[in-house]
């Protein structure tokens, strides 16, 4: 725009499409060098996804019919769809621990459920880091033992800190384990 230039938006939505293409190729590379870790950390965040006007109701039912296709354990069916022009969805990160993959590969889904953790990990072996998400949880069991899950312990620790208010003095026992720990 500082240049007198302004796209219509089909042409940036141009652009970015073509991008995504040319940039795939690497992306896989990268998923490639980062899944032959034997270790792998994640984690996962809610993403307020914009839908510009809004969904219409047709989509809505679109959206809310392939959430009820999924699996229905007690995991989150969400998005949340919302009139107001936005909807919940989710990022995920990996990321390795030695100078082999020295980055993080991000991944991007409508729904947090099993298959989208399996569809991420499908051609993985070895151990995931992550918080108590059953989707991780229970991975042992769903890739007969090909991917196991360890806790994360900035997560645990975290349970530590929230109890500070309750519990101060065994609060801050554990937490000064934690800090040895990490030293």
């Amino acid at each position: 725009g500082q240049l007198g230039w302004f796209p219509s938006r089909s042409t940036l939505n141009d652009l970015v499409n073509l991008s995504v293409t040319t940039l795939e190729p690497l992306f896989q590379q990268m998923c490639r060098e980062l899944f032959r870790q034997t270790i792998v950390m994640t984690d996962d965040t809610r993403i307020r996804l914009l839908t510009r006007e809004g969904l219409t109701e047709e989509q809505q039912e679109q959206l809310a019919s392939r959430i009820r296709g999924k699996e229905t354990s007690d995991e989150e069916v969400d998005p949340v769809v919302e009139k107001s022009g936005s909807v919940t969805s989710y990022a995920w990160v990996y990321a390795g621990l030695d100078d082999s993959a020295p980055y993080q590969v991000f991944y991007w889904s409508l729904m947090r459920t099993h298959a989208v953790v399996d569809a991420h990990l499908a051609t993985y072996t070895g151990t995931i880091v992550g918080d108590a998400y059953d989707g991780y949880t229970s991975i042992a069991q769903r890739t007969a033992g090909r991917v196991n899950h360890s806790g994360c312990n900035t997560h645990a620790r975290r349970g530590f800190t929230d109890a500070e208010s309750e519990e101060p003095i065994l609060s801050a026992r554990a937490i000064s384990f934690y800090a040895q720990l990490y030293a």
